[in-house]
C-alpha cells in the first residue's frame, strides 16, 4: 500500500518558481527484502533533487535517484530483511524555470570480489549541481556509503560498499546522477558532519543560509568498511513541510557488531 503528499511551499523570491515537495511511503514486508517507494513532481515542475528514509526494522538506503525516463518521478529503496514490517517513503524536491536542465549519469562496476564501486557524475561546463542521486543497480549485496556533492557544485560522487558476509564473488555497483542546471542566484552547498567517534546511531542536519531553500542533498560516512549505512537522506523537518535544510541518519547493521569509530556527513544545496 503506498500513500503520496504534495505540499507546496510558499517561499518568497525563490530562484526556481513553483518550489514544491513531495513524498510517498509504501509499507513492507516485501520479497527479497527489497523496500521501494516512488514520488511524482506535479505537471509542470521537475525534479532538484529528492531522498528516502526507512521505517524502524533493519533497512538501510541503496537508492535515491530520478527515473531517467521521467525527469517527475524520485525513486527511494533499501535493502533488508525481507520478512520485516517497515516502509520506505521517497522525498522529491520539484521546481519550474529550471534552465540547461539536464541529468548526468556514471557507473561503476568493479572486478568481481572488490569491496567498493566509486562512480563520479559531472556537469557539463557552465552548469551546476542543483540535486544528486544513487543507486545499487538493484545488487542486494551493495550498501550505499556515501553521495559526495562537490563544493563548487560541478559533481557527483557515489560510493557503493559490498556488505561484509557477501559471498566473495559478488562486487558492489555504484550509479552516479547529477542533476544539472545553469546556475542560479544564492545557489551554493552547506554541509555538516558528526564526530569520529564510536556510536550504534548518528544523525547529522544542516540549514540552508537565511533566504534560501534546499534543493538538493547527500550525505557521506567515514569508516565502518560497509558495516554502517544509512537508514535516512531527506530534506531537514520534511514531515513539517518545510525545506530548511537536509538531514542524514546512519546507523550500524544488525549483526555486525561494529565497535569501532566512523562519522557522517549531510549536505545541502540551497538557492535563493
Amino acid at each position: 500500500m503506498a500513500s503520496g503528499v504534495v505540499v507546496l511551499l510558499a517561499t518568497p523570491a525563490v530562484a526556481l518558481p513553483g518550489l514544491t515537495l513531495v513524498r510517498s511511503t509504501s509499507v513492507g514486508p516485501t520479497p527479497g527484502g527489497l523496500f521501494y517507494a516512488e514520488a511524482l513532481c506535479p505537471v509542470g515542475t521537475q525534479l532538484t533533487g529528492g531522498g528516502g528514509q526507512a521505517g524502524v526494522g533493519p533497512v538501510r538506503m541503496a537508492v535515491m535517484m530520478p527515473d531517467f525516463g521521467d525527469a517527475r518521478l524520485w525513486a527511494a529503496a533499501g535493502v533488508g530483511n525481507g520478512n520485516a514490517s517497515t516502509s520506505m517513503t521517497a522525498f522529491g524536491i520539484c521546481a519550474s524555470g529550471m534552465t540547461g536542465y539536464q541529468t548526468v549519469r556514471a557507473e561503476h562496476l568493479p572486478p568481481a570480489g572488490s569491496l567498493m564501486a566509486a562512480a563520479t557524475a559531472t556537469c557539463p561546463s557552465g552548469k551546476r549541481v542543483i540535486g544528486a542521486g544513487a543507486s545499487n543497480a538493484g545488487q542486494p549485496w551493495s550498501i550505499l556509503d556515501g553521495v559526495w556533492i562537490s563544493p563548487d557544485l560541478t559533481s557527483v560522487l557515489v560510493r557503493m560498499l559490498r556488505i561484509p558476509g557477501s559471498a566473495p564473488d559478488t562486487a558492489p555497483y555504484a550509479v552516479a546522477t547529477a542533476i544539472c542546471i545553469d546556475p542560479v542566484p544564492g545557489q551554493q552547498r552547506v554541509m555538516a558532519a558528526t564526530q569520529n567517534s564510536v556510536g550504534s546511531a548518528k544523525s547529522i542536519a544542516v540549514n540552508c543560509p537565511s533566504g534560501t531553500r534546499l534543493h538538493g542533498l547527500g550525505g557521506m560516512l567515514g569508516g565502518g568498511g560497509g558495516r554502517v549505512g544509512f537508514e535516512s537522506l531527506r530534506p531537514a523537518n520534511s514531515f513539517t513541510r518545510t525545506l530548511v535544510g537536509a538531514s542524514v541518519t546512519a546507523r550500524v547493521l544488525a549483526g555486525t557488531n561494529y565497535q569501532g569509530s566512523w562519522r557522517a556527513e549531510v549536505y545541502g544545496v540551497c538557492a535563493n
